[in-house]
C-alpha cells in the first residue's frame, strides 16, 4: 500500500494520471511466503527513497471474513510463482521523465486533500488548499521533503472553477443509484442470514457458559 499510495501521489501531485500500467512500469508483483507485495523493478528509475523494510503491530489489523458472506467462490493464493514481466522501459515518455523520487514519509492529511487522494474537506467550502514555499505556490511533491518555509494554505478559487470537493471526489469510485437500487443476486440473503445465524449461537454459546460456571462456582461456595 505505500508504495501504491507513494506513487499515486506523486503522480497527482505533478498532474499525471495515475494507471496502472504506469504504476506497473516501476513495479512488479511479487510472493513470498503467502504474502503478496509489490517489487521494485532493476530496469526502471527508483521514485521511492527509503522505502519502508517492515511494519510493525500490522497482525492486529488483520480480520477474517466468512466464506458464506462472500456470494462467489474465491480461490486461496499466495503459493504460486509470479511471473517475471519485462517492461519497457518509457524514458522517452514525458511522463516518465517528469516524475521525482521523494522519500517514504507520512503525508498530512491536507496534501492528501490537495492531491484528491483524500475527502477530508467540506462541500460547500468555496477556497481550495494549496503548498505555498516563499509567499508562491509550488509542487505538491516537496511536501514530502518537509522543506522549511513551506506550508499548506488555502487560496480563493477562480472565477466560474468547481468547488474543490466536486473535482477531487471523481477520483474516488461511488456507488451509482441504479446501483444501490438493484435488488440483491439470488443466494445472497441466504449466506448473510446463515452468517449473522452463527453469530447468534456463538453469542449464545459463550452466555451459557458464563451461567453454567457461575452456577458451579455458587454451588460450590453454598457447600
Amino acid at each position: 500500500m505505500v508504495r501504491i499510495r507513494h506513487f499515486e501521489f506523486l503522480c497527482r501531485s505533478m498532474h499525471i494520471d495515475p494507471t496502472v500500467n504506469r504504476f506497473r512500469v516501476f513495479y512488479q508483483l511479487h510472493c513470498s511466503q503467502g504474502f503478496y507485495s509489490f517489487a521494485q523493478r532493476s530496469s526502471a528509475k527508483k521514485i521511492l527513497l527509503t522505502p519502508p523494510k517492515s511494519f510493525h503491530e500490522w497482525k492486529p489489523k488483520f480480520f477474517f471474513i466468512k466464506s458464506g458472506v462472500i456470494p462467489m467462490k474465491m480461490t486461496f493464493r499466495g503459493t504460486e510463482d509470479i511471473v517475471v514481466e519485462n517492461m519497457k522501459t518509457l524514458e522517452s515518455e514525458i511522463w516518465y521523465q517528469d516524475l521525482k523520487d521523494i522519500p517514504s514519509v507520512e503525508l498530512p492529511e491536507r496534501a492528501l486533500v490537495v492531491a484528491g487522494m483524500s475527502l477530508h474537506w467540506k462541500m460547500d467550502h468555496e477556497d481550495k488548499p494549496v503548498y505555498i514555499k516563499d509567499d508562491r505556490i509550488v509542487s505538491l511533491y516537496v511536501v514530502a521533503y518537509k522543506r522549511e518555509k513551506g506550508k499548506m494554505t488555502t487560496i480563493p478559487k477562480g472565477a466560474g472553477e468547481e468547488l474543490w470537493f466536486q473535482q477531487i471526489i471523481r477520483n474516488f469510485a461511488r456507488p451509482r443509484d441504479e446501483d444501490l437500487a438493484a435488488q440483491p443476486s439470488t443466494g445472497v440473503g441466504k449466506f448473510i442470514l446463515n452468517f449473522l445465524i452463527d453469530i447468534a449461537i456463538l453469542r449464545f454459546a459463550v452466555f451459557m457458559r458464563g451461567v453454567i460456571l457461575q452456577y458451579f462456582f455458587l454451588n460450590r461456595r453454598v457447600d
